[in-house]
């Protein structure tokens, strides 16, 4: 009943509302800019209802400026985080959004930071992404190799890791603007093997992720070639 405890219960309400403003901001913003932006850019097509359970990383194959969106599509209504770089926070309006989205700051200089930042989001039930290529892959069709930030993440917090491949389906649509069509490949959990030592269980971890996601792209290409796939000989 102190002028204290009520000071400390708004204090302690503050980050409560503003996770519900970003959820609804979410909700109601971001999904419908996610259908439009992924429909124009690359006609990008929702297969299926894929469920993350709080705390998991996803990884991704990086093929555009606007993927990020595609992935708010496949793990729709699941809220995601992303890791954006600190310099973007200080651009007018788009760093006010990458705020009110809940996006984590990235200082390339400060690791410790990007582990505490996502690993404190994993605690908190958040599902965050991380492209561990690091740099875009324009609609590349085999995967760049995975560094190890995601993994020693997961191996540090236990985390599951969702791999996920960004493909081209091999049909370009529109006729003024011809575009290809991008469709997303999500693999099963995979969890760091406790049996190992921790650098060694980091660096298996990557690889099946990274193997995931170039299988799943050489897939495709053969696929759109005509070729077999997945039939042993």
């Amino acid at each position: 009943g102190s002028a204290a405890g009520r000071t400390r219960c708004r204090c302690q309400s503050g980050p409560e509302r503003m996770k519900k403003v970003q959820r609804l901001a979410y909700l109601t913003i971001v999904g419908p800019a996610a259908v439009i932006l992924t429909g124009v850019t690359f006609a990008f097509r929702r297969r299926g209802h894929h469920h993350l359970e709080p705390g998991t990383i996803v990884v991704s194959n990086h093929v555009h400026d606007f993927d990020c969106l595609a992935l708010v599509r496949v793990f729709w209504p699941t809220g995601l985080r992303f890791n954006s770089q600190l310099s973007n926070f200080d651009i007018p309006v788009a760093g006010l959004i990458l705020r009110a989205f809940g996006t984590i700051p990235v200082d390339v200089s400060d690791v410790r930071g990007f582990f505490s930042a996502n690993a404190q989001a994993l605690a908190d039930g958040d599902c965050v992404v991380i492209y561990p290529e690091g740099d875009i892959t324009c609609y590349e069709t085999s995967a760049g190799t995975f560094r190890p930030g995601a993994f020693v993440l997961a191996v540090r917090t236990g985390a599951p890791v969702v791999p996920v491949a960004l493909v081209r389906s091999g049909r370009k649509l529109g006729v003024k603007w011809c575009r290809p069509q991008l469709e997303a490949k999500v693999g099963p959990p995979m969890y760091a093997d406790e049996t190992l030592p921790r650098c060694q269980a980091r660096e298996e971890l990557r690889q099946r992720a990274e193997n995931f996601v170039s299988q799943a792209l050489d897939e495709a290409v053969r696929t759109h070639r005509g070729e077999a796939v997945g039939v042993s000989r």
